[in-house]
């Protein structure tokens, strides 16, 4: 992975707990979502402020309206397959 790649991941999932070393860790360009530099800003900033808050959040996004979420919004939705 290229350093602007590294870096663009890391601001995008900056913190986030458990959810974000989970985003960080997944190869998005396989996903409905593709890859992260593809993006729009409005997304990145949606993760952005979703990873860094205590409060449950979440974002569907996309045509397949794919679930983003922290890890305080977690609990709500239960033990379910990952």
């Amino acid at each position: 992975m290229d350093p602007e790649e590294t870096q663009l991941i890391e601001s995008v999932f900056a913190g986030g707990g458990e959810m974000g070393t989970r985003m960080r860790q997944l190869d998005w360009s396989t996903t409905v979502l593709g890859p992260i530099k593809r993006w729009p800003q409005s997304l990145r900033a949606c993760v952005r402020v979703i990873l860094g808050s205590g409060y449950p959040m979440l974002v569907s996004w996309g045509p397949a309206y794919t679930m983003l979420y922290n890890d305080p919004y977690r609990p709500l939705i239960g033990d379910r397959p990952r």
